[in-house]
Parts: C-alpha cells; sequence; structure tokens
C-alpha cells in the first residue's frame, strides 16, 4: 500500500511573502495540492484573539478532503491555544493528546512553551501509530519530551511515523536519539530538504520518521510563502 505524509507548521495561516496576512486558505491550498493521505499540522490556534477567535483545525477542516481530524492542545495563548492537528483520510482508531512537563528550571535563554503531543492509531488495513508533535526551543523542553518518545520508540513493534517541526537540525545530538531508532525518510537523498525560513530556506527543522521496514518511495519540499516553514512529504509503501 502507498501512502503520502505531510508535515507542515502553517504559523496559524500567517504567509511570508511581501503580503503577510493571516489566511487558512492559503495553507489549504497547498494541502488540498498534494493531497497527503495523513497531514501532521503544528501551530494550528485555537480561539486566540489576533487570530480572529477562530477554531482553526474546524475551519481548516472544510477547507480539506480529510473524513477524520483530530486537534491536540498544546500552549495557552492568552484567551486560548495553540496545538497540532492530525487529519487522516482512513479511519483515527484512538487519538489522545500527551502533554509534557515543563523544566524544572528555566534557565535557557529562548523561549519557553507548553508543548504536546498527538498519539494516535490508524487503521490503513493494518494499525499504524502516528505521532505528531511540535518540539521546544529549549534543550530542556525537548528532552523532557524525549524522555516520553524514546520508550514508545523502543517498544512499539507495528509500523510507527512520527512527525513535525522538531526545531533542531539534523547534526543535533538529541535527534539522533531519534534516529538511532527509527529511519529518518531525508536519508533516501542527498537532497538538504531544508525547510525554514520558507523565504530563503537554509535549515531542516521538520522531519517525517518512519519504524524500519516501511519503504520510502519519494521526499518532497515544495515551495511556497503560505507560511514561515516549507511543507515536508513523504510518499512511502508498506
Amino acid at each position: 500500500m502507498d501512502i503520502r505524509l505531510m508535515t507542515y507548521n502553517i504559523c496559524s495561516g500567517m504567509s511570508y511573502g511581501k503580503d503577510r496576512r493571516r489566511d487558512l486558505s492559503q495553507a489549504a491550498e497547498v494541502i488540498n495540492k498534494y493531497s497527503p493521505d495523513i497531514l501532521g499540522l503544528n501551530e494550528v490556534h485555537y480561539n486566540i484573539g489576533f487570530s480572529n477567535f477562530e477554531k482553526q483545525a474546524e475551519v481548516l477542516n472544510k477547507m480539506l478532503d480529510y473524513k477524520y481530524m483530530y486537534y491536540g492542545r498544546a500552549g495557552a495563548i492568552k484567551e486560548g491555544y495553540q496545538g497540532n492537528t492530525l487529519f487522516s483520510k482512513f479511519p483515527i482508531k484512538t487519538a489522545y493528546t500527551v502533554l509534557v512537563d515543563q523544566p524544572a528550571i528555566f534557565d535557557e535563554d529562548t523561549y519557553y512553551e507548553q508543548r504536546s503531543f498527538i498519539d494516535s492509531v490508524i487503521d490503513i488495513g493494518i494499525d499504524i501509530r502516528v505521532i505528531v508533535t511540535h518540539f521546544g526551543l529549549a534543550k530542556g523542553e525537548r528532552k523532557n519530551e524525549l524522555d516520553m518518545l524514546i520508550p514508545i520508540f523502543k517498544d512499539y513493534e507495528n509500523p510507527l511515523i512520527f512527525m513535525g517541526d522538531l526545531n533542531v537540525e539534523p547534526e543535533d545530538p538529541q535527534l539522533k536519539m531519534v534516529a538511532d531508532i527509527l529511519f529518518d525518510t531525508a536519508n533516501t537523498s542527498k537532497e538538504h530538504f531544508y525547510t525554514f525560513p520558507s523565504d530563503a530556506p537554509d535549515r531542516k527543522i521538520d522531519y517525517i520518521f518512519v519504524s524500519h521496514g516501511m519503504n520510502v518511495k519519494e521526499v518532497l519540499v515544495p515551495f511556497t510563502l503560505a507560511s514561515d516553514h516549507l511543507p515536508y512529504i513523504a510518499d512511502i509503501s508498506l
């Protein structure tokens, strides 16, 4: 079976060209063009004033051709939240949001925010576990999340997909902890697959990892200014 996967940080619908505006239809157009079977989105707002109090996952769901959707809240922002969203053309059997504990001490000179990940099982004819996340900027935040994720990656014996904006580049030691267990779909090519910033991409911080045994057929990073990130797409077969 062939499956198209996409991970995309949509920057709450804010475009990154000269005409910077928050309009979810821009991201929806990109998603519809490439039509992934399983889609993970980051920075999706819920009831936040500066994004017009929209429940963005629900708004997007009306623009996209998906039967199944799950929204997972993460950090609180003023009146609402931002978080991650999972869309699937296959039935989502189970899905829940796992909150990541903040570090005990904020000792890094960076932005801290409550993080979470979506942990789901999707029925594609067989059960496949799909985890969608948006890692923190602080090493301590990422460590706390990796402490939760690494045992899952090690112990889960069925097919697994892990994707999202991980906020680290491929050489980072924390990313190596994941790459030692799962397969980075980008490793099928010598291309860099830079995903950020979208107007002049010079680094790869968005990833799709899969369990060994999945065949990666192609990886795509289409150019678009619909967000400050570029979408990352992997075509796989099971």
